[in-house]
């Protein structure tokens, strides 16, 4: 009997080694997948592409801008730019949490005409900022298309430490959340902008926001801010804390609105 256990209690073991051990992970553990264009990251050297947004290449190029991929986390080498060439966003999560990552000096920039820079596709999705890297995402349209689409409860966060610029602009809005999570805190500055749309320049289920200098712009969005889960936070921590709006748009609607508890 004890041998019968015994075998039982083996089996149970070796079926159990091979279940992967995201099957109990939460969700937002999930494996990270992330696209540049139509191309899915893999681990290795990627520099610009005018055609696919992205190319891999064997080696670092003479010039040093250049980024690296590695198991869910892109680090950013001198001042690299990605263009979405008409075949997807620059950046799309599709699944688990990216980190985006470089030195002092380390520069990323995200630029579409056609589609929204960044696209967090899933619940499972998220974007940390992590080191000194620069991050800007820049939606170039005509139409009123996000710079960042945050769907569901994908989140756009920092690491504790994090000192590198935040900007994010589009004639739309920002960042268009849904029930994201927003909480950027740095050491450096936050600018974000919006030049045509009627949309809040920032939605999400919250917001967090601390760097040393916050400018948000908005020429006719009102309100600025809407949070469906009424938690906002802004700080500055050294210098200035600037809304820019057009005076006529403003009439007697609020800058700030916070739906919630």
């Amino acid at each position: 009997m004890r041998k019968k256990l015994l075998s039982l209690f083996v089996c149970a073991a070796m079926a159990l080694s091979l279940v992967p051990m995201s099957a109990f992970a939460d969700g937002r553990e999930a494996v990270c997948a992330v696209t540049m264009g139509n191309v899915t990251l893999e681990n290795g050297i990627y520099i610009p592409n005018s055609e696919s947004v992205v190319e891999k290449t064997d080696e670092a190029p003479q010039d040093g801008n250049y980024i690296e991929y590695s198991d869910g986390t892109i680090t950013v080498y001198g001042n690299v730019g990605f263009a979405d060439a008409g075949v997807g966003s620059p950046l799309t999560v599709e699944s688990g949490t990216v980190t985006i990552t470089g030195q002092e000096g380390s520069k990323l920039i995200l630029t579409s005409s056609t589609q929204s820079a960044v696209t967090m596709s899933q619940s499972t999705s998220g974007i940390l900022l992590d080191g000194a890297v620069d991050f800007t995402a820049e939606q170039k349209s005509e139409l009123e298309i996000p710079a960042i689409i945050n769907h569901n409860e994908c989140s756009f966060t920092t690491s504790d430490g994090y000192s590198g610029d935040i900007s994010l602009s589009s004639n739309g809005a920002a960042i268009s959340g849904g029930n994201g999570r927003v909480n950027l805190k740095t050491s450096g500055n936050i600018e974000m902008s919006e030049t045509q749309g009627g949309s809040p320049l920032i939605s999400g289920n919250s917001l967090s926001l601390e760097a040393k200098d916050i400018k948000l712009s908005a020429e006719k969005a009102m309100p600025i801010i809407v949070t469906s889960g009424g938690n906002i936070s802004l700080a500055s921590q050294e210098g200035d804390l600037v809304f820019y709006t057009n005076p006529q748009t403003v009439n007697n609607s609020p800058i700030i609105y916070a739906n919630g508890s």
